[in-house]
């Protein structure tokens, strides 16, 4: 591993929650930020606080995508994680367990997909019904409603 400490982020419309936990999964660190440049890096400020981070993003495709590309941009990891199954919220369902969750899914080994803006273009075009994929297309894929995007994994 490159990195020192696994960020977690549960991701909503308007606030995403992230929780850092070091190596040994004891949490180290815990913040709300608002889903906006400065909140993004605020969370980036947080982050390297810690040590060297890499980011378990639920939501990378959808309410997590700007994050996600911004993180990519910056040249930090950045992976891709599934919401929490229900036998996992036996524990109680909040945005903090949910980050928690995120974090130790990356810390457990059992490493989630590293996250692909180009999967995330696919994704947008295959939602706007352009089956060829943005491949060589950057406008379709701004021109992509997000309302009507379907994302799924590729």
């Amino acid at each position: 591993m490159e990195w020192t400490v696994a960020i977690g982020i549960d991701t909503h419309k308007d606030t995403h929650t992230a929780v850092a936990l070091d190596r040994l999964g004891v949490q180290v660190g815990s913040c709300e930020i608002e889903t906006t440049r400065v909140g993004y890096l605020r969370l980036v400020r947080f982050a390297q606080a810690l040590g060297e981070p890499a980011f378990a993003i639920e939501g990378a495709g959808s309410y997590g995508a700007g994050l996600a590309s911004l993180l990519l941009a910056s040249g930090f990891p950045v992976y891709e994680v599934e919401r929490p199954r229900r036998r996992e919220r036996r524990q109680g369902k909040s945005d903090l367990l949910d980050a928690a969750r995120a974090a130790g899914r990356l810390l457990s080994g059992d490493e989630p997909a590293r996250f692909s803006v180009y999967r995330w273009l696919v994704r947008c075009c295959r939602g706007c019904g352009l089956r060829s994929g943005c491949v060589g297309l950057p406008s379709p894929a701004s021109s992509c409603n997000r309302s009507s995007m379907s994302f799924w994994r590729a």
